[in-house]
């Protein structure tokens, strides 16, 4: 694939899968959809109907791969944005994707994380923190991605956090 940072990653289907990004050199944003068995060996699975974007969410949850948010970043325009969104989208084998939601309930946002989290013995996907005109500091969660129940944060506002689950507890990493 091309050059291109703040793209997603994850592992599913026994695969590495590499979605969106963008070139800083000249803004390019990427709507591809790239998977691999070994790391060297990489073959572009869509040209997906999300669009061009970066700093999204990426995630597996139940037996989809997902994307959430993201936006279109440019440093010319207000606000280093042309676009940020606050779509979910999934799909079972990264060809076909639905649209789940056009607008998830959350403010619109990139350089969020994302995370599947099993707290109150419910597995649950977690998007934290962000930029939108600003960095933010919320908390959203839900388990059919349909409705999103804001939690509370303890933490100052920060994007590009990182977040993870672990020893059955939630965690943020960074952000600034």
């Amino acid at each position: 694939w091309s050059t291109r940072g703040a793209a997603g990653a994850l592992v599913f289907d026994h695969k590495m899968w590499v979605m969106g990004g963008f070139d800083g050199r000249d803004f390019g944003h990427s709507d591809e959809v790239w998977y691999s068995e070994n790391g060297a060996d990489w073959t572009l699975a869509a040209h997906a109907p999300w669009g061009p974007r970066a700093m999204h969410a990426c995630l597996v949850y139940g037996k989809w791969m997902w994307v959430l948010g993201g936006g279109i970043y440019d440093d010319r325009h207000a606000y280093n944005t042309i676009a940020d969104y606050s779509d979910v989208w999934r799909s079972e084998d990264g060809v076909n994707w639905e649209q789940v939601t056009p607008d998830a309930g959350w403010t619109a946002r990139r350089f969020h994380c994302g995370v599947v989290y099993a707290g109150g013995g419910y597995h649950k996907m977690w998007v934290i923190g962000g930029y939108h005109q600003g960095n933010r500091n919320d908390v959203w969660s839900s388990r059919d991605v349909r409705h999103w129940t804001e939690e509370q944060a303890a933490w100052p506002v920060r994007h590009e956090p990182g977040c993870l689950e672990f020893g059955e507890r939630l965690w943020i990493f960074g952000g600034y």
